[in-house]
């Protein structure tokens, strides 16, 4: 038999873990993982820690502009303020180095655009631009914009600098202190969240931000106000993760599609309506060959990358798992899995029955 318990708080949940109440915990928070899985029960090799690889695709977590809000109708300003998040620092700082930066809308996976535009994204990217008669920025089928880093030193510095000149192209400027354009309108916006966990996230990415003039504040809220205001679209900014898998299908029409960003509810949260976009989700819903899913997939995460709607997180490729010495796992790991559905499929209890 197996059976499920439910914790309202986290504290409580890890206590009760390290106290023989359950037997095995899947770890989503990277400060619990490196600084609260230890005592007796692990030193005594009563509870065991491990972290398992796995291959499966980590979509796009980030942070969501959104486009119905004037201040980030410019791609420019929508760079600059990438920019302005240091993720190297936060990784060491905050997530002890336990992430790797995102860099597609379907990251770690097939469909992943990579470099330049293949030969048959061109060929796609010219067909859908002739059906609708459009242009595209020719840009588009260059390198792909990987997010920066700060690896090196004095590179957020470069980077603000970049971020100070593309707010300026943009019609903004710093005045005494704080980013204003010709109309004197302030820049300053607001990071909607679920959880107070997101504080300490946010907090490094509002002071960079700060340097550029730029206010960025965070409302916490609960749950079903939190869902009433992202169904309205009544947010700025938002932390949100979108899952992507092996084969991309209808979802990206709710999350992308022109007809989805005045549909309340819907999870075009950018706000984003874009012939372009439109066009290749519908080649993808109808590619009866893999290449041509790839293929399309791909052209779709340039584009969208290209726009700079969202500022890249991050992701890992483990999952991060504590259980009990008498729970015995497989020798090989599957590819693409969750960790709970695979130890209830496939390990088996060695030790005595509990009662």
């Amino acid at each position: 038999n197996i059976s499920f318990k439910y914790y309202k708080d986290a504290f409580a949940r890890l206590e009760a873990f390290k106290a023989d109440e359950f037997d095995f915990i899947h770890e989503n928070v990277s400060k619990n993982w490196a600084r609260s899985y230890l005592g007796k029960a692990f030193t005594s090799g009563e509870r065991l820690k491990e972290e398992f690889p796995n291959s499966n695709p980590a979509g796009m977590q980030g942070y969501i502009f959104n486009l119905r809000n004037p201040i980030f109708k410019d791609k420019n300003v929508r760079k600059a303020i990438l920019l302005a998040m240091d993720f190297e620092w936060m990784n060491r700082q905050l997530f002890y180095n336990q992430y790797i930066r995102s860099y597609s809308f379907f990251t770690n996976s097939q469909m992943a655009a990579q470099g330049r535009a293949s030969d048959a994204e061109v060929a796609l990217l010219n067909e859908i631009s002739t059906k609708i008669n459009k242009t595209y920025n020719p840009d588009i089928l260059g390198p792909v914009p990987i997010p920066p880093n700060n690896k090196e030193k004095n590179s957020l510095r470069i980077n603000l600098r970049k971020a100070k000149n593309l707010l300026e192209l943009a019609g903004w400027k710093i005045e005494k202190g704080v980013l204003v354009n010709e109309e004197g309108k302030i820049f300053k916006f607001e990071i909607l969240l679920d959880s107070r966990g997101w504080e300490r996230v946010v907090a490094p990415f509002s002071r960079n931000l700060k340097k550029l003039g730029i206010t960025a504040k965070t409302r916490v809220t609960d749950i079903s106000l939190y869902k009433k205001r992202i169904d309205n679209f009544e947010y700025d900014m938002l932390v949100h993760w979108y899952l992507s898998s092996q084969n991309p299908g209808n979802e990206l029409s709710f999350r992308f599609g022109s007809s989805a960003a005045d549909q309340r509810g819907s999870d075009n949260f950018i706000g984003l309506k874009d012939p372009f976009v439109d066009e290749i989700i519908k080649k993808i819903l109808l590619s009866k060959k893999r290449r041509d899913l790839i293929s399309a997939s791909r052209l779709l995460d340039r584009i969208l990358l290209f726009g700079y709607y969202v500022i890249p997180h991050w992701h890992n490729k483990v999952h991060r798992v504590s259980y009990d010495k008498d729970l015995v796992k497989p020798k090989n790991f599957p590819l693409y899995y969750g960790a709970e559905d695979w130890a209830m499929s496939s390990w088996w209890w060695s030790g005595e029955i509990k009662k």
